[in-house]
This record gives structure tokens, sequence and C-alpha cells, in this order.
């Protein structure tokens, strides 16, 4: 933690909408109402007649992800559209100097700042309905993660990968112990002879 104090929903609700206000005055966009039950309550929604932008209060407190989603059709609900992967790629330097500054000092209203003003800089096109780019970018991702799938071992390969390394770690364990106690044997015999006398039964007196 930073030392700040974490907004309640009602200020971070009006931080989302202050910094919001541009896309109100300019673009057509409303405070929408939560989409449900099912969704984090520290969630901000507005939106056009094509885009809806969702901004989430995150890691207690600490930090903001803003989500992009079509009105409609695909995209409109869940995960959203790969939006802040489209503001990585179109401010390369940007991005690197914010995300530096939000592992060095978590700010949630920071990150609700940028991103907003990042939004209107870099993707007017998408606020305007235009998903395009998302949608290519959205469909590498799938694509990587087919890939990724494809040259992962079947079930019953990481089950005999993972029982081959179980049987591995007994053995080592095993041996080790078998060392440890011949090295006894060497240091210490006179040791290990009262040791083995002590297992066996007790002389009848």
């Amino acid at each position: 933690m930073n030392g700040k104090l974490i907004p309640s929903f009602e200020e971070f609700r009006e931080c989302v909408l202050a910094v919001s206000a541009p896309l109100i005055r300019r673009l057509g966009f409303v405070d929408l109402p939560p989409r449900g039950r099912d969704v984090n309550r520290f969630g901000v929604r507005i939106g056009n007649a094509t885009t809806v932008i969702e901004v989430e209060g995150i890691h207690w407190g600490t930090a903001a992800w803003t989500k992009s989603l079509r009105t409609s059709g695909p995209g409109a609900s869940g995960r959203g559209l790969p939006i802040n992967r489209l503001l990585q790629l179109r401010q390369v330097l940007q991005f690197e100097r914010v995300s530096k500054r939000r592992r060095k000092q978590p700010d949630q209203p920071a990150d609700v700042t940028e991103t907003a003003a990042a939004l209107l800089e870099h993707a007017r096109d998408v606020l305007m309905g235009d998903f395009s780019e998302l949608d290519r970018i959205a469909e590498q991702e799938r694509l990587f993660r087919q890939e990724q799938l494809k040259k992962a071992p079947p079930k019953e390969q990481k089950a005999a990968v993972v029982a081959a390394s179980e049987a591995g770690h007994a053995r080592s364990r095993e041996a080790n112990t078998r060392g440890s106690w011949s090295c006894l044997s060497l240091i210490c015999p006179t040791f290990l002879r009262r040791s083995e006398g002590d297992t066996r039964a007790p002389r009848a007196r």
C-alpha cells in the first residue's frame, strides 16, 4: 500500500465521471446502470450508441481496470474487447512510463485519469464505434491461445510426467537417506551399533 486512503464507491464514481466528461460532452456518452449482480460492485459504465466503457476498481482500491464493449453483438459482455492492448500498441513509450509508475506507486484515481486521457487521444475510432482494430487484436490473441493449447501435452502425458517426477523425488530422498546412514556408519560406528542394539528385544533377567 502507498499510504493513501482507499476511495469509497461514491468517490470512485465521481472520479470516473469527472475524467469522462469530454466523452459525455463531445461523443454522446451517458451514465449507464450496472450490468447486474455478478459483477464488480466498484464499477462505473458509460456508453453511447455503439460503445460502452466500463471502469472497475480493483486491488482493494489501489488500481483500476478499463474495458471496452460493444453495445450489442460479439464483445458486448464478459471480458470485453482488448482495449488495453490497443492502447499499449498505440502509445508504447507512454504506456511503459505509466506501467512503471503503477508498479512503484499504485494510485487508483491516477489509473482512471490516465486511461481516460489515452482513450480520448489514441482510441477515438473505438469510441465512435469502429472496432476493426480491436477485432484484429482479439483474433490474434485467440490464435495465440490455440497454438499454446496445441503445444501443451495431453492430460495422460502430463500425468505421466508428474508421476515420474514424484518417483524421482522419492528415489532421491531414499538415496539421500541411505547416504546419510552410510556416512554416519563411517564417522561413528559405535553409535550405530548402539542404535541397532536399542532396537532388539530386551534380554530376560
